[in-house]
Protein backbone atom coordinates (compact mmCIF):
# COMPACT_ATOMS: atom_id res chain seq x y z
CA UNK A 1 0.00 0.00 0.00
CA UNK A 2 2.87 2.42 0.84
CA UNK A 3 4.38 1.79 -2.29
CA UNK A 4 1.31 2.88 -4.32
CA UNK A 5 0.78 5.97 -1.98
CA UNK A 6 4.59 7.00 -3.29
CA UNK A 7 3.88 6.82 -6.63
CA UNK A 8 0.71 8.59 -6.38
CA UNK A 9 2.62 11.50 -4.82
CA UNK A 10 5.34 11.23 -7.90
CA UNK A 11 2.55 11.57 -10.07
CA UNK A 12 1.00 14.71 -8.10
CA UNK A 13 3.99 16.29 -8.27
CA UNK A 14 4.30 15.97 -12.29
CA UNK A 15 6.55 12.93 -12.29
CA UNK A 16 6.16 11.75 -15.92
CA UNK A 17 4.66 7.94 -16.37
CA UNK A 18 8.40 7.12 -18.02
CA UNK A 19 10.39 8.38 -14.69
CA UNK A 20 8.00 6.02 -12.41
CA UNK A 21 8.41 2.97 -14.43
CA UNK A 22 11.89 3.74 -14.64
CA UNK A 23 12.09 4.26 -10.85
CA UNK A 24 9.96 1.50 -10.43
CA UNK A 25 12.48 -0.86 -12.82
CA UNK A 26 15.30 0.53 -10.31
CA UNK A 27 13.39 -0.43 -7.01
CA UNK A 28 12.52 -4.12 -9.05
CA UNK A 29 16.38 -4.84 -9.27
CA UNK A 30 16.92 -4.49 -5.27
CA UNK A 31 19.60 -2.33 -3.42
CA UNK A 32 22.18 -2.20 -5.88
CA UNK A 33 19.89 0.74 -7.62
CA UNK A 34 19.89 2.61 -4.21
CA UNK A 35 22.26 5.45 -5.71
CA UNK A 36 20.27 5.55 -8.75
CA UNK A 37 16.73 5.78 -6.94
CA UNK A 38 18.13 8.81 -4.77
CA UNK A 39 19.49 10.85 -7.55
CA UNK A 40 16.08 10.27 -9.97
CA UNK A 41 14.42 11.32 -6.77
CA UNK A 42 16.58 14.21 -6.16
CA UNK A 43 17.16 15.26 -9.61
CA UNK A 44 12.43 15.56 -9.68
CA UNK A 45 13.20 17.04 -6.32
CA UNK A 46 14.98 20.06 -7.81
CA UNK A 47 12.09 20.06 -10.57
CA UNK A 48 9.41 20.23 -7.74
CA UNK A 49 10.91 23.10 -5.88
CA UNK A 50 11.19 25.14 -9.39
CA UNK A 51 8.17 24.66 -9.34
CA UNK A 52 6.70 25.68 -5.85
CA UNK A 53 8.82 28.93 -6.66
CA UNK A 54 7.39 29.63 -9.67
CA UNK A 55 3.48 29.23 -7.96
CA UNK A 56 4.40 30.99 -5.20
CA UNK A 57 5.67 34.01 -7.24
CA UNK A 58 2.71 33.88 -9.26
CA UNK A 59 0.23 33.53 -6.28
CA UNK A 60 2.03 36.37 -5.18
CA UNK A 61 1.30 38.71 -8.28
CA UNK A 62 -2.26 37.34 -8.34
CA UNK A 63 -2.40 38.41 -4.47
CA UNK A 64 -1.15 41.97 -5.65
CA UNK A 65 -3.48 42.37 -8.20
CA UNK A 66 -6.72 41.38 -6.50
CA UNK A 67 -5.27 43.98 -3.59
CA UNK A 68 -5.27 46.69 -6.52
CA UNK A 69 -8.52 45.73 -7.48
CA UNK A 70 -10.05 45.94 -4.29
CA UNK A 71 -8.38 49.40 -3.49
CA UNK A 72 -10.02 50.89 -6.67
CA UNK A 73 -13.36 49.94 -5.54
CA UNK A 74 -12.75 51.26 -2.42
CA UNK A 75 -11.98 54.84 -4.09
CA UNK A 76 -15.16 54.05 -5.86
CA UNK A 77 -17.21 53.76 -3.23
CA UNK A 78 -15.61 56.61 -1.72
CA UNK A 79 -15.63 58.38 -4.30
Amino acid sequence: MAWIEFLQRLKATGMSIQQMQQFAALRYKGDETITQRRVLLEEHAQIVQKQISEWSRNLSALEDKIDHYKQLEGEKRNG
